[in-house]
């Protein structure tokens, strides 16, 4: 009861409240979440049954297999027998070139959210789900992080790369820095899925005079809207990431994070990011913009995965299709 009258205070304080973001108005991003958070509510009332099929449903982020239209049955089932053999096989393209890793967390799949996940060889994934496998078997293998160590993770979404690395790395401190309407959902997350975890509001956040180093003492995750990132100009953490969205948003945006004093300051900085934002986004970013002489490179490659997907109009008319990008 306590985290569903949490996230109502939130929910109805996001919904009210006329909230600054660093990306600008004129953001792609900004647009999607100020219209995809009202699929969370029903005449302005947050609806706990929508919040618990978000990522069913794809409610701000893309969760492949996913079906927008599940509420409505028939819809659903027309949905289904259009799209879902084709999101079926880009999840099986990339389980093949993973199953082998011993390294892999593979019983780490969790159903918070309600998401499609495909059977595999007695494991459970969808192709989020296997990307972040990835991405915390790197950083285990690379970055030795320990007790009371921060981990910063800007354009961290729902959360599912922070609760995915704290598997194997518990006592770390996370910060994740997103939408203030992704965040909900990482609120919601990550207090369904470790209901022991301090996590603060989203309101406390906007209202708080508090220090950073007071913020990170008081909680074990941290919700930081972008629209507050000032509140981490000294922080000094010891792994900084980001997955795919500074590729995304507009180059201003990017160098401005990228230049950042938390990045900058970083031990570590992990990355998985387009090759070359274009063309599927205009914003004239590549590879080359992520080379710092900041940091020493230790892990550098073209990843195995997200090259090919599949598209179906039907589970007999399914064509294999490339990526615009490869993802580095």
């Amino acid at each position: 009861m306590e985290l569903v009258e949490s996230l109502n205070s939130d929910f109805k304080f996001l919904s009210n409240a006329s909230l600054g973001n660093t990306m600008g108005e004129s953001s792609l991003w900004q647009k999607r979440v100020s219209r995809w958070f009202q699929k969370l509510s029903v005449d302005g009332e947050l609806d706990l049954k929508r919040l618990a099929n978000f990522r069913r449903n794809s409610v701000l982020l893309a969760e492949v297999p996913m079906n927008p239209l599940s509420e409505v049955p028939i819809l659903s089932s027309i949905y289904d027998f259009v799209y879902y053999e084709g999101y079926r096989q880009s999840c099986i393209w990339n389980y093949e070139k993973l199953k082998d890793d011993t390294s892999l967390d593979w019983d780490s799949f969790n159903d918070i959210g309600s998401p499609y996940a495909i059977s595999v060889d007695g494991r459970k994934f969808n192709e989020r789900s296997l990307r972040h496998l990835r991405s915390t078997a790197i950083v285990n293998e690379y970055v030795d992080l320990n007790e009371g160590d921060t981990v910063l993770d800007i354009g961290g979404g729902y959360g599912q790369f922070i609760m995915q690395l704290r598997r194997s790395n518990p006592k770390i401190k996370s910060i994740i820095v997103d939408f203030p309407e992704q965040l909900f959902l990482a609120k919601y997350y990550i207090g369904m899925l470790d209901p022991s975890l301090r996590v603060n509001s989203l309101e406390s956040i906007y209202q708080s005079n508090q220090k950073l180093e007071d913020l990170e003492c008081s909680f074990d995750v941290l919700l930081v809207p972008v629209d507050r990132f000032d509140l981490l100009t000294d922080l000094k953490c010891k792994l900084a990431c980001n997955f795919s969205s500074f590729g995304e948003m507009p180059k201003k945006q990017f160098l401005d994070y990228f230049d950042s004093k938390p990045i900058r300051h970083a031990e570590y900085f992990f990355t998985i990011n387009r090759i070359d934002s274009f063309p599927t986004y205009d914003n004239l970013t590549n590879m080359i913009d992520y080379l710092s002489d900041d940091f020493e490179r230790i892990h550098f490659q073209t990843s195995p995965i997200w090259d090919h997907y599949f598209k179906s109009r039907s589970p007999f008319y399914v064509r294999k299709h490339s990526f615009l990008s490869r993802n580095f």
